[in-house]
């Protein structure tokens, strides 16, 4: 929007950043990526609408409720930005979250810091088309990442510090604008897949703390914007490449 002939400034750019709390990064990633000429541009003249609730550290319980915005703001082109970090949510992850997501344009959601828990469901692919950012880190999530997340467009996904078990999806190599990829702090198993290498777009790749093995893919040369890429403590082997 403008005013007076000058472009109003991101609402989200008064998160703070500190690299050392993920759902900071997350949330100043999505401030750089709200302003004009980048993916979460909002389009249109006067029939754009953006809306933010912030919740964030406080002592609200219970279980995840459908996304807390008025039905007379939906299908205006709505982005809508939800943040509900630190607090004592509990349940089944997402619960009735997405129940409201046709009449979005895109949505971000930050629940991390909770007690959220049960596993990811294999339909989460078809739950919120217009979902561009998870932040569910540092909860209890427990099974496998369903390989239908690739039907997602997300932008930004953080799914660290849960107890996430299986192998990481080559599907995910499918989310082709996804530019942040958290999945730190789990219990994943197996190699890291080529797949990766095709997510051309990804800036920060964290799969440290898991129990992954073999070497490192030599797709990930293809990864020419990545800034921030964490493989510690796992059970990676071979050589380190010098292509990265």
């Amino acid at each position: 929007p403008e005013y007076f002939n000058k472009t109003c400034g991101s609402p989200l750019r008064d998160f703070s950043f500190k690299y050392e709390d993920p759902s900071s990064h997350y949330v100043a990633f999505f401030a750089s990526k709200s302003q004009v000429g980048n993916p979460l541009q909002m389009h249109g003249e006067g029939d754009s609408l953006m809306v933010v609730h912030n919740f964030a550290h406080n002592n609200f319980t219970g279980a995840l409720q459908t996304l807390p915005i008025a039905p007379e703001r939906l299908g205006k082109q709505t982005f809508y930005a939800f943040f509900a970090g630190e607090n004592k949510i509990s349940g089944e992850f997402p619960g009735k979250l997405f129940g409201k997501c046709e009449g979005l344009e895109w949505l971000i959601v930050n629940v991390s810091h909770n007690k959220l828990e049960g596993q990811i469901p294999a339909e989460v692919g078809t739950m919120c088309k217009s979902l561009k950012g998870l932040d569910a880190s540092r909860n209890q999530i427990i099974g496998p990442i369903p390989s239908t997340i690739r039907k997602l467009s997300l932008v930004a996904l953080n799914l660290s510090w849960n107890m996430l078990r299986g192998e990481i999806p080559t599907s995910l190599g499918q989310i082709s604008n996804l530019t942040y990829l958290s999945l730190s702090g789990n219990l994943l198993t197996g190699v890291i897949p080529s797949s990766l290498g095709q997510l051309t777009s990804l800036e920060v790749l964290e799969l440290s703390s898991n129990y992954l093995t073999g070497e490192i893919p030599k797709d990930l040369v293809n990864l020419r914007n990545l800034t921030v890429l964490l493989l510690d403590k796992n059970n990676i082997s071979g050589q380190i490449p010098s292509f990265i």
